[in-house]
């Protein structure tokens, strides 16, 4: 049987919280126990002390009634005191109960323990042994004050008396007090403590699972409701952020996660349909393209054999101008297919944006574009030069395309931790929502007829070749910032001479058809 988190946790916690009332209400009880049998102490010594001195006179003057009527009225309360005066040879002289008077009593109960301890007799017995607490018969505790009667100098003047001045003790006087309320006080502490235990248990109890229903159980809850969906495909789900406490960042991580996922998705995605573009290109793209430079010869040759007014010449050169477009989507075909390993150097971020600024300005200048790179000039990555310079090529017509009325093309490059991440934004018309997604695929594009839809699938692919990613965001009528992330060099590894070869290679006609 599962158990769940606050049932756990009540129990533990319970289970502690009782430990430790237990043990602090036994301790306190201890020591409340310990305080009032002193004070009981103390009390019945008073009590002897006074009993005995309340009989010495009488006892002076051999007035033995005087003696009895003072032992019984001593002990007549709600107490219930039983006292006895013993004589030097154990036998009761006085006595609260009447059946006792007369007796003898044995060396070996607890009024004759103190002083015949191991069969001796002791002449005189410290003050603090005198009191004792033992179990009566009957199954209550008794306190016990014994106090030796010495054989005063008046005692042994007296002529009522026969004692030698030599005898030190004539007799023991023994006060007995029973504790049973005492005891029952003590039942009645300790049962109030232990139902206060058990209340303050309970209300902890009851605290922990509200707090722990509203502040984990019902959060988490959420969370494996949000794991089962995301399990179940639904990378678009996030769970909703509970704060900054160890649960909030369980799900704020979980969304990363989650994104990360969806992420990593959308690449493998990727990379499945641009493989599967390459085979197929890789297949059929030498089969078609000699065919078509065989109809691109023959339309022209006719063409030029016209003469001019032939009403034939117009479809013709429609003819040649429809072959020489499906070539240029071969041959973007043809350079998807051949992505090369890439032949990373260190090169400065800055030499590969200067040389494709330098490349693409004048075509900028026509168009009214102006290009505006900024960024850090020591910034060096790990990259192929030519094929980086293909990348910022694409990004840069893309971004003019997208600016028919002309603008800003903004190129922005800076150390990002590890990675360096450059940016090409433009002012233009923006891609929508349902685009946005799909910029990357290969074929598709914004263009219309002006794109082949491979440009930007032909930079995915090399960035990712870079063991880096290119991410896009957008809004219409704004514009579109594209990032490339790339790995950085970690210490400066030169000035960026090796940047130079085939930085400037990239071919306009070709990438001035990239999609997106």
């Amino acid at each position: 049987m599962r158990r769940r988190i606050a049932f756990k946790l009540v129990v533990s916690v319970a289970v502690t919280l009782l430990a430790v009332l237990g043990l602090t209400a036994w301790l306190g009880l201890r020591a409340l126990e310990d305080f009032a049998m002193t004070e009981v102490r103390e009390g019945g010594d008073r009590l002897a002390t006074t009993i005995k001195r309340s009989l010495r006179h009488a006892m002076l003057r051999d007035d033995r009634e005087a003696v009895a009527q003072t032992v019984r009225a001593m002990a007549d309360g709600e107490d219930r005191l039983d006292i006895r005066v013993f004589n030097k040879d154990g036998r009761v002289m006085f006595s609260s109960s009447p059946a006792d008077s007369g007796r003898r009593v044995a060396l070996e109960e607890a009024a004759c323990r103190g002083c015949h301890q191991g069969g001796r007799a002791t002449a005189s017995l410290p003050p603090w042994d005198r009191s004792d607490v033992y179990v009566a018969a009957s199954g209550e505790r008794v306190f016990q004050r014994i106090e030796p009667i010495y054989n005063e100098p008046e005692c042994a003047t007296a002529p009522c008396h026969v004692h030698p001045a030599e005898q030190r003790v004539l007799g023991v006087m023994d006060v007995a007090l029973p504790l049973a309320r005492f005891d029952a006080n003590m039942a009645r502490f300790r049962g109030t403590a232990a139902v206060a235990a058990w209340i303050a248990v309970g209300l902890t109890a009851i605290v922990i699972v509200l707090l722990v229903s509203r502040l984990v159980t019902r959060r988490i809850r959420l969370m494996v409701r949000g794991t089962q969906r995301v399990s179940a495909g639904d990378l678009d789900h996030r769970i909703q952020a509970f704060g900054g406490d160890e649960i909030g960042v369980l799900a704020t991580s979980f969304n990363e996660m989650t994104a990360k996922l969806q992420e990593t998705r959308g690449c493998l995605l990727m990379s499945e349909r641009l493989a599967s573009l390459g085979r197929l290109s890789a297949g059929i793209a030498h089969e078609i393209n000699n065919p078509l430079t065989g109809i691109a010869l023959l339309a022209d040759s006719t063409r030029e054999a016209l003469p001019d007014g032939d009403p034939r010449r117009p479809a013709l050169e429609t003819i040649v101008a429809e072959t020489m477009r499906c070539r240029e989507v071969i041959k973007g075909l043809l350079d998807f297919a051949r992505q090369s390993p890439p032949s990373k150097q260190a090169v400065r971020m800055a030499v590969l944006v200067a040389r494709a600024v330098a490349v693409l300005e004048p075509a900028a200048a026509r168009r009214r574009v102006r290009l505006d790179p900024a960024g850090d000039g020591e910034l060096e990555v790990v990259a192929d030069p030519a094929q980086i310079q293909q990348v910022l090529l694409n990004l840069v017509l893309n971004a003019m395309d997208a600016m028919p009325d002309g603008g800003v093309v903004a190129l922005h490059w800076s150390r990002e931790g590890a990675d360096a991440e450059l940016s090409v934004t433009d002012t233009g018309v923006g891609i929508p929502g349902d685009a946005l997604s799909k910029v990357f695929e290969p074929f598709f594009s914004t263009k219309g007829k002006k794109g082949t839809g491979l440009g930007l699938a032909v930079s995915w692919g090399i960035v990712e070749q870079h063991g880096g990613t290119i991410r896009v965001s957008s809004q219409v009528g704004v514009g579109s910032t594209f990032t490339v992330v790339l790995p950085a060099v970690v210490a400066a590894m030169g000035n960026g001479a090796g940047a130079g070869n085939g930085a400037g290679t990239g071919s306009g006609s070709g990438s001035g058809n990239a999609g997106g």
